[in-house]
């Protein structure tokens, strides 16, 4: 855009129009017809780039569509980002992408920051983009889209610096914040989400689920085998470690412990070779025990409760006198022994004569069996997960949004789009796209993003050079966002998409 020069006889003077001079004769300067339109061509471009409808009456669109356009938190795409530091001149290969003169380069890894910024590829020494020389135009916060590279293509850089920087001597930070090279959520700013091992996959959760049941910590079981299951301890008055066991000694303390126990240790019932009998718990039935207190084998005689010990061993004893030799056998951890003269009663014997009617029962039939108590709920921290709690969080994480590229493709849908039309993004996830278009001369063209009629401008493009170029939009489109280009003729369309 330029004065009229090119036009003979229009009456300018050293290249600017003049007013009529009635005292020297010189007359006004003439404006041609083609020059005044293409001036408002060019005006009422900026105007409708904006997204606004130009209106003869309002004498504000033009500043309030430069100012639009100024205050876009996003820059133009650049062609590449650097990926360390480098020599801010002659045309180069950066992070695998050969540039051209003109490429615009993200420029965020010098060892003096303050040269960082947008830069364009020359021959000689780069300068910074003409949206990117001066401080007013790098605010906190302005994101720069990433077109290609092996490390950094497809991805989109803010710029952290806090306060409004000066150009040239502040220096410019950078952080990753769209786009598939990001391994963490600390590369996505994140800080209060849950690291990967303090969380669990569905397997783990269904593996816990599985080993869980309502049998609280103590519980007692007879096992029918010489194997004890998980979660399980025999009762064999073994100590056991505290650490190990948290639940279970919290539950017994030291009900059981003799005093011998080493520190941070605690004993287990031993339940070999002994029949259970029901706590007395007041009843008076069998007055005075504790509970976990063991007691001696005693006589029972059927038939005659008044019987008195002496006679019971009289009964069964008649050639021995010697009671106290006869309990003792009785009393043992092994068979007393069949007893001279005991008429109808050995050791193993099933029937009684039946002239002994007030027989003796000292043991019941019975069958051997391993008795185990519950030591922990789940083969993991001992019963103290809450199952339910977890459900939530594995849940939540499910529906956590996805990174940009995670199981999205690159998608060629030029044949599917077309310039002017409006698309929703309705994958439920942040989308990619990048859009080329074709501008004749003068010609821009935009691409806008929002909610259903209320789209707003997010990349303006326009080609002020000679003849027909063909520049790139190149988006992000957030979930449930519009999102349409208009101007220029349609070259590709590409998104990264699910």
């Amino acid at each position: 855009m330029d004065y009229p020069k090119s036009t003979p006889g229009i009456g300018l003077v050293d290249g600017r129009f003049v007013d009529e001079n009635p005292t020297t004769g010189q007359p006004g300067s003439l404006i041609p017809s083609a020059w005044a339109n293409a001036l408002m061509d060019e005006l009422l471009g900026i105007i409708s780039a904006a997204g606004l409808s130009p209106d003869e009456a309002d004498h504000t669109q033009l500043v309030r569509a430069i100012q639009s356009m100024a205050s876009s938190d996003y820059k133009k795409s650049v062609r590449c980002a650097t990926t360390g530091p480098i020599a801010l001149s002659g045309v180069q290969t950066i992070d695998g992408v050969a540039l051209a003169v003109g490429d615009r380069v993200l420029v965020k890894d010098q060892a003096a920051a303050s040269q960082n910024w947008i830069y364009v590829v020359s021959a000689g020494a780069w300068v910074r983009a003409q949206d990117a020389d001066e401080s007013t135009e790098c605010t906190p916060g302005h994101l720069v889209p990433v077109q290609a590279g092996a490390v950094n293509g497809l991805t989109v850089w803010q710029l952290t610096n806090t306060e409004v920087p000066t150009v040239g001597a502040t220096a410019l930070t950078f952080r990753i914040v769209l786009g598939k090279k990001a391994s963490t959520l600390a590369d996505y700013g994140i800080t209060d989400a849950y690291r990967k091992d303090q969380t669990y996959s569905q397997a783990q959760v269904d593996d816990l689920l599985k080993n869980v049941n309502a049998m609280p910590v103590g519980s007692i079981l007879p096992m029918p085998k010489a194997t004890v299951p998980p979660g399980f301890l025999e009762l064999d008055g073994s100590t056991q470690s505290i650490a190990t066991y948290p639940d279970l000694a919290a539950y017994l303390g030291t009900t059981y412990n003799k005093g011998d126990e080493p520190a941070g240790y605690f004993r287990l019932p031993d339940s070999r070779g002994e029949f259970f009998r029901g706590w007395d718990h007041g009843r008076g039935v069998d007055a005075g025990r504790t509970l976990g207190s063991s007691q001696a084998a005693s006589i029972v005689c059927g038939g005659d409760a008044n019987k008195t010990a002496q006679a019971l061993v009289t009964f069964y004893n008649s050639q021995d006198d010697d009671a106290s030799a006869h309990l003792a056998r009785l009393n043992s951890d092994g068979s007393p022994g069949v007893i001279a003269g005991v008429a109808g009663a050995a050791v193993g014997a099933t029937t009684v004569a039946a002239a002994q009617s007030n027989a003796m029962y000292v043991r019941p039939r019975n069958i051997a069996v391993m008795w185990c108590i519950k030591a922990w709920n789940a083969p993991v921290n001992q019963g103290n997960i809450d199952i339910g709690a977890l459900a939530v969080q594995v849940s939540a994480l499910e529906q956590r949004q996805r990174a940009l590229g995670d199981g999205q493709t690159f998608q060629d849908l030029t044949a599917n789009r077309l310039v002017g039309t409006v698309y929703p993004n309705t994958t439920g996830r942040t989308i990619w796209v990048s859009v080329s278009v074709t501008l004749t001369q003068g010609s821009s063209s935009t691409f806008s993003t929002g909610a259903a009629g209320d789209l707003k401008q997010r990349s303006y493009i326009s080609n002020s050079g000679t003849g027909g170029s063909t520049l790139t939009h190149s988006v992000p489109v957030l979930p449930g966002e519009f999102y349409s280009v208009s101007g220029g003729s349609l070259n590709r369309w590409n998104e990264v998409r699910v």
